[in-house]
């Protein structure tokens, strides 16, 4: 929790210092949302400065309600192997602050169709709830469960690859994130593993492959 107030007093005391300089700026800043996460049940805000043609600056702030009855397209197209460990999920929620930058491959801030390649530092609170069965090579019915829940903090970071293309004023960024984590999401229930921010596996390697689309505008 103490990483996640440092890192939204770095993020507010940014903001505060960009909007603080004169107008000619404001055609530099951008924000938006990261489409991808409203089937997730969820909402992910971006706030991009662009330094100069190729480093853009980029934060997030998100929230993810609750992963179970969501609809995660990296379920279905992102390759992963389906866990029955006999835990039965009933809540995946959290928030997520992301702080980081990309690399732009154009020459100018005109340039409406390029590559990036971005980098982030990701700090997720997940809240769990889920049915921990006694004994774990029972069948479901002759076995006990207990309800239990937990909040874990998860540190990550993520590797962004994407492609940038105008639609008359809006920027589009889409492409996959690459996400990994410190040893703290072991502590989280069951192999299917959601981390908001992070992303959606279910297996055992602590990497996240996460499909992402971002619809910016220049702040006017």
């Amino acid at each position: 929790m103490i990483k996640i107030i440092i890192t939204l007093i770095l993020l507010f005391s940014n903001l505060s210092l960009v909007i603080s300089q004169n107008d000619s700026t404001f055609s530099k800043q951008s924000i938006g949302l990261n489409m991808s996460e409203i089937p997730k049940l969820g909402i992910d805000l971006t706030y991009v400065y662009s330094l100069n043609s190729y480093i853009d600056f980029k934060s997030d702030i998100g929230y993810n309600y609750n992963h179970i009855y969501a609809i995660d397209i990296n379920d279905v197209y992102m390759p992963h192997i389906k866990c029955d460990d006999g835990i039965r999920i009933l809540m995946q929620s959290g928030g997520f602050v992301k702080i980081g930058f990309k690399i732009n491959a154009r020459t100018n801030l005109k340039k409406r169709k390029y590559f990036s390649l971005g980098l982030n530092i990701i700090n997720s609170l997940v809240y769990e709830k889920a049915d921990i069965p006694e004994c774990y090579f029972c069948s479901p019915e002759n076995n006990n469960y207990k309800t239990k829940t937990h909040i874990i903090d998860v540190l990550g970071s993520g590797l962004q690859v994407g492609y940038n293309f105008y639609i008359g004023k809006i920027n589009c960024f889409s492409g996959m994130q690459l996400a990994t984590t410190t040893k703290s999401y072991v502590k989280l229930y069951s192999y299917s593993n959601f981390i908001p921010g992070i992303g959606y596996k279910s297996y055992m390697d602590p990497v996240f492959p996460t499909l992402f689309f971002y619809l910016t505008r220049k702040i006017l």
